[in-house]
């Protein structure tokens, strides 16, 4: 059956909008609960073979979301069931309403209800004070953007639906275990530095984006001691730049020289999210109509 795979990903963003999977009947969770079985059966020998084992459950990870990715989309010429499982499974490889839904969600005065959803988004510590609850806030929302819509959108016009949900899984294996820590120090080192390569490229769109609006001569102000992913930065400062903010993770990093984020700030977040998201979904749809990508998946 012949299909026109800007109309698939069309209909998969258009369902993105109002639809979020449950955990339940999520593809990118089933990957995830495989990552998390062998990571819950292995006992650590805090030795080589940590790293070995840890390499080849990220790698197994990869196979069954690359090998679900390409026999999906095998199904296409069965017709219309085809098209929805394809559509389904190519929803399930980004998220932008939820995205969006979260760090929105943190633009709240009440400090335990700020934390909790804080808490939801980020894995630091969140007894934090409120200004910098709020800059956790905008920096997982800048973060996310590389993680859960630019990457997997590349990655699909580029290598099909398959590219798409191999990304996925990257990403989801490092979640899991691209911990800096004695558990996963080895165990998910693999993990972490393939989830750095993938993102490597597609988190630097945003420093172009940076140049654009700021031209060659605009100030980096970023101070760094430690806890800063390098592909994280650039989404972030230029966050930190469009709302003239200070995000600091207290202890490890400062980017930008404004003041520091309040409720309103978060929101005005929200807004540049949506914006993004949306120029750069709607940059991937005209490229893939254009050059009818992907061209084999």
């Amino acid at each position: 059956m012949v299909v026109e795979k800007w109309l698939l990903l069309v209909v998969a963003v258009a369902i993105d909008v109002f639809i979020e999977y449950p955990n339940s009947f999520h593809p990118t969770v089933w990957i995830g609960n495989l990552i998390i079985y062998i990571d819950k059966k292995y006992k650590r020998k805090n030795n080589n073979y940590d790293l070995l084992i840890g390499s080849l459950s990220a790698l197994l990870a990869y196979f069954v979301a690359g090998l679900a990715g390409f026999l999906v989309c095998k199904t296409l010429s069965f017709g219309i069931v085809g098209l929805l499982l394809y559509i389904y499974f190519l929803k399930s490889t980004f998220s932008v309403g939820l995205l969006i839904k979260k760090v929105h969600s943190c633009s709240v005065d009440d400090e335990d209800i700020l934390r909790k959803r804080v808490s939801e988004i980020v894995s630091r510590d969140v007894s934090i004070k409120k200004p910098y609850l709020y800059s956790a806030a905008i920096e997982s929302g800048a973060e996310n953007l590389v993680d859960s819509i630019v990457s997997p959108f590349l990655y699909y016009i580029i290598f099909g639906l398959p590219g798409a949900m191999i990304y996925r899984a990257i990403n989801t294996a490092d979640n899991l275990l691209g911990y800096n820590n004695e558990r996963y120090k080895k165990f998910g080192k693999v993990a972490a530095l393939i989830d750095y390569a993938a993102n490597y490229i597609p988190a630097r769109l945003f420093l172009f984006i940076e140049l654009l609006i700021y031209g060659l001569n605009f100030k980096k102000d970023l101070r760094i001691k430690k806890g800063l992913r390098i592909n994280g930065k650039y989404p972030m400062s230029l966050f930190a730049k469009l709302l003239n903010l200070r995000l600091v993770k207290k202890g490890s990093y400062v980017l930008g020289s404004g003041r520091l984020p309040n409720a309103e700030d978060v929101k005005k977040a929200s807004i540049y999210l949506i914006f993004l998201s949306y120029i750069f979904i709607s940059v991937t749809l005209l490229i893939s109509y254009v050059f009818s990508l992907p061209r084999w998946c």
